[in-house]
């Protein structure tokens, strides 16, 4: 689907609901895997994957294209969502877990080996909510800089300025640590 289809269906879907399906359709995947890495229960990030295209369809009127698809925009209702279902429970929001902290470990060119894991995982459970979330929004969902930015509300040099930062951070405390 190209961005001009993409912002047809969105016009379309502002004036008659059923044309929203293709966008539907198209993202679902992506937002319910987002969800459910997040909330670690499936069932439940399907209730709150339904929630966010309920959302989206019923706000579709707020929305404003900024030159990129869709997509970020439902991140962001996503990650409110997520944000809400954690205040309710009360529950504090791990955003990593063991299997996926093995992932980034090739930023670092460092092993994957348990001593490491550990390490890794402590200082990553110290830093902030938010740039852990542009972490995850980058390199595990795969989301432009541009895109991150808009979901967090920065310019997209201040997130790509902010991932690097970042990462150069974990680096250095990481070999520290080593």
């Amino acid at each position: 689907m190209t961005r001009e289809e993409e912002l047809a269906l969105i016009e379309a879907s502002k004036k008659e609901p059923g044309a929203f399906r293709p966008l539907y359709q198209k993202y679902y995947g992506q937002i319910l895997g987002y969800v459910a890495k997040k909330i670690g229960n499936t069932t439940l990030a399907e209730e709150i994957t339904s929630d966010v295209f309920f959302k989206a369809l019923t706000k579709i009127n707020l929305f404003r294209p900024s030159g990129h698809s869709i997509s970020p925009w439902l991140y962001k209702i996503a990650l409110n969502e997520i944000r809400m279902h954690f205040r309710k429970t009360q529950k504090e929001n791990y955003l990593f877990d063991r299997k996926t902290l093995v992932e980034p470990l090739h930023l670092f060119e460092l092993p994957g080996d348990h001593e490491v894991l550990e390490r890794l995982e402590k200082i990553l459970l110290q830093q902030k909510e938010k740039d852990l979330t542009l972490l995850e929004l980058r390199f595990y969902q795969g989301l432009k800089f541009e895109e991150v930015g808009q979901v967090l509300g920065m310019s997209h040099e201040n997130a790509k300025k902010r991932t690097y930062r970042l990462l150069e951070k974990l680096r250095t405390e990481l070999m520290e640590k080593a």
